[in-house]
């Protein structure tokens, strides 16, 4: 089961997402890139959280520091 939450960032022709899983019984944060109709996993967060709004969150934290690198 996944829950996408948001657009990130968008640089070079690639869209950085958020988005959570959930994985036996606990949510768990994902960043990740879409081009063209592709998209791929490039940071999954290691906590484990008891709801999507807090996974997504978790990604909305690592995804600012990896946005830093994805636009340049």
């Amino acid at each position: 089961m996944r829950r996408r939450q948001a657009v990130v960032a968008q640089a070079h022709g690639q869209t950085m997402l958020l988005d959570c899983q959930w994985q036996e019984g606990w949510w768990t944060g994902v960043v990740k890139i879409r081009e063209a109709s592709e998209e791929r996993v490039v940071h999954v967060c290691i906590e484990l959280r008891a709801t999507a709004d807090d996974a997504l969150l978790d990604a909305e934290h690592d995804a600012q520091r990896l946005a830093l690198m994805f636009a340049q």
